[in-house]
């Protein structure tokens, strides 16, 4: 599970459906981001999207993606 999406998020006070907008995908698709039943790899944009929205350093996500990745 991509745990760490979903607590920037919510430290950045935004409800699931407001973070989907900022980002222009659609609130069921964050869903399954968060819930790693969607997006195995996250594309670049889409990460730098994350960076800027939830005001984080893009390098950040990176590292948890790599994590990830390692242990899934």
């Amino acid at each position: 599970m991509r745990e760490y999406l979903k607590i920037l998020r919510v430290n950045a006070g935004l409800s699931q459906q407001s973070a989907a907008e900022l980002l222009g995908i659609s609130q069921n698709y964050l869903s399954e981001i968060e819930n790693d039943n969607r997006q195995m790899n996250i594309r670049l944009k889409l990460l730098k999207d994350f960076s800027r929205v939830y005001g984080v350093p893009l390098g950040d996500l990176i590292s948890n993606e790599t994590r990830e990745e390692v242990h899934p």
